[in-house]
């Protein structure tokens, strides 16, 4: 919601839009590992999901929350990732089954494309296939 806020501000033309829409990434960012009901790796609907979408944020605007929060959303990507997995992480299936994936949006790719994304300064581009930009 908090990119769809920003987005929709910048085509309106609409600050209060898009200050709303940083206070909202914030606050999410902010929640305490667990807090977020976030239970899994994957960039669809896991932590790499948010990790991307406040990268994102970051690499648009000054946000010290953000920057601080980065390094520690990265770590809970990673304390999701299981070397004794065939693909590092799994996913929930509607049934509650963990199953192991190789793919981008619930699997390793997108985790593996999450974690790239924060260790480097080079703006992501994979993240349009998200419609973050």
């Amino acid at each position: 919601m908090a990119r769809a806020l920003w987005l929709a501000g910048g085509v309106l033309d609409d600050s209060e839009l898009r200050r709303i829409a940083i206070k909202t990434i914030e606050s999410a960012a902010l929640q305490p590992t667990g807090a977020q009901r976030l239970n899994t790796a994957n960039l669809c609907h896991g932590i790499s999901g948010l990790l991307a979408i406040c990268l994102r944020f970051a690499h648009e605007i000054d946000s010290e929350i953000l920057r601080d929060q980065i390094p520690a959303l990265t770590a809970d990507v990673l304390a999701f990732c299981q070397p004794d997995l065939p693909f590092l992480v799994s996913d929930h299936r509607p049934d509650g089954e963990l199953v192991g994936d190789p793919g981008f949006l619930s699997g390793t790719v997108g985790v593996g494309l999450a974690l790239l994304a924060a260790i480097t300064r080079t703006e992501p581009r994979w993240d349009r296939a998200l419609l973050l930009t």
